[in-house]
């Protein structure tokens, strides 16, 4: 069941991602990198949205975390898993949309982890979602992840000097 979540979101994203470059006559590389960009979007929400399960006990309770760098048992795990989840978006997300300031970069990387846990918020709200935690350091560890895959962009950057924004026809 967990792969069919993965298979229709990426489908999804992949579909929508090709609309766009039809729309706008990107080149090769540009669609390569939307595409997996939008692959890894649908593994991303597959394994922090999905599956949704409803609370059947009448038993509704909401676990929120807002205090920095506390944890809960598996800690090393977690830090291991979060980091590691969003480096991929740090990588490719400078291809795909223009970040010309650190401040910029830093909002954009701080997003990705504000946007997972707001819409587990949503789903524990809307559904009542009794597996869900709702945690500040999740937030701090995505936007950790994203930093580092930024700047692992930016080292690949300098060394291939890839054409980053100005897209060329292919």
């Amino acid at each position: 069941m967990f792969i069919e979540y993965v298979l229709f979101f990426s489908f999804i994203f992949l579909a929508v991602g090709l609309l766009v470059f039809k729309s706008r006559h990107r080149n090769r590389l540009y669609v390569s990198v939307l595409a997996v960009f939008l692959i890894y979007c649908g593994y991303a929400g597959s394994y922090t949205l999905f599956p949704i399960l409803s609370n059947t006990t009448g038993v509704y309770y909401f676990h929120f975390n807002f205090t920095p760098f506390w944890m809960d048992g598996w800690v090393w795990e977690q830090w291991f898993y979060n980091i590691l989840l969003s480096v991929p978006f740090g990588v490719m997300i400078p291809y795909l949309v223009q970040i010309n300031t650190k401040m910029k970069g830093i909002l954009v990387a701080l997003s990705f982890g504000l946007t997972i846990e707001g819409l587990q918020l949503l789903e524990k709200l809307l559904f009542y979602e009794p597996m869900r935690v709702i945690d500040i350091n999740d937030v701090f560890l995505n936007f950790v992840g994203a930093l580092i895959g930024y700047v692992g962009y930016w080292l690949i950057q300098k060394i291939i000097k890839i054409d980053t924004f100005e897209k060329q026809a292919a």
